[in-house]
């Protein structure tokens, strides 16, 4: 990924990558970066957790500084709803951006894997890979949300 600022940008990235021959070109959304992150199990969500990117680097890409936020209730809306047409079943990350000038945010991509942000979402207490584990061992599972944990990782 890349985020082509000029034209000038472009052909220097064309000219790097020129064997390439097709790129995937989408407008840049001003915004900060947000990710749900949820363990689901034939489309219902057993357990969300979101935080907030605090650093990203300018060529994109992800941020190893994070802090938990409130789940957005829209978010969280079109999440389940993704999953359940999905009938996904498993660990997944949900990015988001948001424009913190209006609010406005949308969603950018769907990691269906174990995402960067996992180790926050531990620190928190909210123990994904012990969920899956709990459901693949066939234990009963109760459906969580984490709230407002304003929690952050130490920066590296």
């Amino acid at each position: 990924m890349v985020i082509v600022k000029s034209e000038a940008d472009y052909l220097a990235f064309s000219e790097v990558n020129k064997d390439s021959g097709e790129y995937l070109i989408e407008a840049y959304f001003e915004g900060q970066g947000e990710g749900v992150s949820v363990f689901s199990w034939d489309g219902q969500v057993k357990m969300a957790f979101a935080y907030r990117r605090l650093a990203e680097p300018d060529s994109g890409g992800g941020s190893s500084y994070r802090q938990s936020i409130p789940l957005d209730p829209e978010q969280l809306t079109g999440v389940e709803a993704i999953c359940r047409e999905a009938k996904l079943s498993g660990l997944a990350m949900f990015e988001f951006r948001r424009n913190t000038q209006t609010g406005e945010w949308i969603l950018v991509e769907v990691n269906a894997r174990v995402w960067g942000g996992l180790p926050l979402a531990e620190y928190a207490d909210i123990d994904f890979p012990q969920m899956y584990a709990n459901h693949l061992l066939g234990w009963q599972i109760t459906r969580i949300t984490a709230a407002a944990l304003a929690l952050s990782l130490p920066a590296p």
